[in-house]
């Protein structure tokens, strides 16, 4: 086994999913609170997995 890992760095402006939900109020919700709890430092974005959900809430670091 290698002592040196193969895996690629993150960019820091990738988004990373943070929940996957079926429940669209309750997704807004819980990203609203991430965005009060750490002003200005993460954007947040919603996106559809299927036509009526389940829901993707992402985030990314703002540089």
């Amino acid at each position: 086994m290698s002592k040196t890992s193969t895996a690629p760095t993150p960019n820091p402006r990738d988004w990373v999913i943070v929940a996957i939900e079926h429940d669209l109020a309750r997704l807004r919700h819980n990203l609203r609170r991430l965005e009060r709890a750490y002003p200005s430092r993460y954007d947040t974005r919603i996106r559809p997995l299927g036509a009526f959900g389940p829901w993707e809430g992402s985030v990314r670091h703002r540089t």
